[in-house]
């Protein structure tokens, strides 16, 4: 700005039949040993003045992938929605089969997939949740029950690693001989 409050070092370029502003500034260039020129575009000039150039926000959703995984886990969520947090466990279980993500950021995976639900995906909301499902072991049997349908039901936990104290968990390595204490 200069000392009568207007900006300088602004250019004002003709194309076709318009005026665009452009904020213009040089610099040393010491690859070529010259000064160059450098434009930042403004806004287009008109006769009501100048008009700024608006910002465009672009949003890209994971539709393919959030249809999916939607159409997958369907069954699931009437069983979820017995439970009070029944989003914040539908959406941590969405981010979590594309791939362990910690708990502080779930939202920004969650956020870029396409969905009409809006859970409370703060890593201390979540943390919550989380301890209250594995507190509940009643709610656990009683959802694996639903989804079983009288049939047999069979997990592979042969590369689950977990630093929890559970009685079945046991120190070994898994067949990519990651090292986990």
């Amino acid at each position: 700005m200069s000392r009568e409050g207007k900006e300088r070092c602004l250019e004002v370029k003709k194309i076709g039949n318009n005026y665009y502003v452009y904020r213009s500034t040089t610099y040393w260039d010491k690859k070529e040993k010259r000064r160059r020129k450098k434009s930042e575009y403004v806004g287009k000039l008109t006769q009501e003045g100048l008009t700024e150039k608006k910002e465009k926000k672009v949003t890209v959703k994971q539709y393919g992938n959030a249809l999916l995984l939607h159409s997958v886990m369907e069954d699931l969520i009437p069983l979820l929605k017995a439970f009070d947090s029944w989003k914040e466990i539908y959406a941590l279980a969405l981010t979590r089969v594309m791939g362990y993500v910690p708990l502080k950021r779930v939202k920004a995976v969650w956020e870029k997939l396409y969905s009409d639900l809006d859970p409370n995906l703060s890593p201390k909301k979540l943390s919550e949740v989380l301890k209250e499902v594995g507190l509940n072991r009643e709610a656990q049997n009683a959802v694996f029950r639903a989804l079983m349908n009288d049939k047999h039901f069979v997990y592979d936990l042969s590369v689950v690693f977990t630093r929890s104290s559970m009685n079945l968990a046991e120190i070994g390595y898994n067949k990519d001989r990651i090292h986990v204490p």
